[in-house]
């Protein structure tokens, strides 16, 4: 016979016990499987770097626009360690202004990386005028050992989150 005010201790305890890793490890359904169509999207195709003559460096974006075509976008200038998250930044709405010819204007209103949850994080703040609705989008990835794809990604993650006709005008 269990304590007076003890049953709900044991009902959580019962509940943490059934959860198995297969629970947290569910596959989700995409809004394609459940017959909802996917908002149009910019993709990733590729992201080339280059180190140029003394401390300049140039980062090349491939992407693929909704429509399916293939857009390149390229940033070039001095290296540093912040900068180079801005110059990756900078050469993926390069390649967006091509991929997106009539969404509003994007700049990039700030970009870093930080330390979280024991890996390096690259958050990118992208600022969009013209529009109403946020003015402000923040994006972010793993740095997956190459910061210059993390800075591309991203700023794919922050336009991504607001649908293509809402950026049109």
């Amino acid at each position: 016979m269990n304590a007076p005010g003890s049953e709900g201790r044991d009902v959580a305890q019962h509940q943490t016990r059934h959860m198995t890793a297969a629970d947290s490890t569910q596959q989700i359904d995409t809004p394609s499987e459940l017959g909802v169509p996917e908002p149009p999207r910019v993709r990733l195709v590729d992201v080339r770097t280059q180190r140029g003559p003394g401390v300049r460096y140039r980062v090349e974006v491939r992407l693929r626009s909704p429509e399916g075509q293939e857009v390149v976008g390229a940033y070039e200038d001095a290296t540093s360690a912040t900068g180079d998250v801005r110059i990756g930044a900078e050469a993926a709405l390069a390649a967006l202004r091509d991929a997106l010819p009539g969404a509003p204007p994007f700049y990039v209103a700030g970009a870093k990386t930080v330390r979280a949850f024991d890996q390096t994080v690259t958050l990118v703040l992208i600022g969009i005028s013209g529009v109403s609705g946020p003015a402000r989008l923040l994006g972010a990835a793993c740095n997956e050992e190459n910061i210059a794809r993390a800075a591309v990604l991203a700023v794919l993650n922050a336009t991504n989150r607001v649908r293509a006709p809402r950026l049109t005008p």
